[in-house]
């Protein structure tokens, strides 16, 4: 319910910045798709915070702790195919600002969306594949 109301309410946001700023019609078919594509990437370092878990039972602050440090990372850096969302970012920001659709991208930038995604979902399956192993040889899951 909240994800729900938290995507509504950016709808709402988004809408009326375009209504306010005589911006012709606002983009949604652009906002979800590329909520949809870019959300892979943060599924994908949700899966691997999800792997520190099979190993300690005392996660809490260590997932507090790498949540907060991909926030940062994805908020202060640029465009880069190593860092999660940062072309969902960037591609939502200028269809904030500048009602700017996917269309206005080359093929080559919107390849490197769609591989930044793929690339950490990818991996957070991967490390959680390694992870769970590891703990099954340790005996850690065994009570699960």
């Amino acid at each position: 319910m909240r994800s729900y109301r938290l995507s509504s309410d950016t709808i709402v946001l988004l809408m009326s910045n375009s209504l306010t700023h005589n911006i012709q019609i606002f983009n949604i078919v652009t906002f979800i798709l590329t909520i949809a594509i870019g959300i892979f990437s943060l599924y994908g370092i949700g899966i691997m915070i999800a792997s520190v878990s099979l190993l300690s039972r005392e996660v809490n602050m260590i997932t507090t702790v790498i949540k907060i440090a991909v926030l940062y990372v994805i908020l202060k850096f640029d465009t880069n195919l190593f860092i999660p969302f940062s072309y969902a970012k960037n591609i939502l920001a200028e269809l904030i600002l500048n009602n700017i659709s996917l269309t206005a991208y080359s093929p080559a930038y919107l390849a490197m969306f769609l591989l930044n995604s793929i690339i950490f979902f990818v991996l957070g399956l991967i490390c959680f594949s390694f992870v769970e192993k590891v703990a099954l040889k340790k005996g850690k899951i065994a009570g699960y």
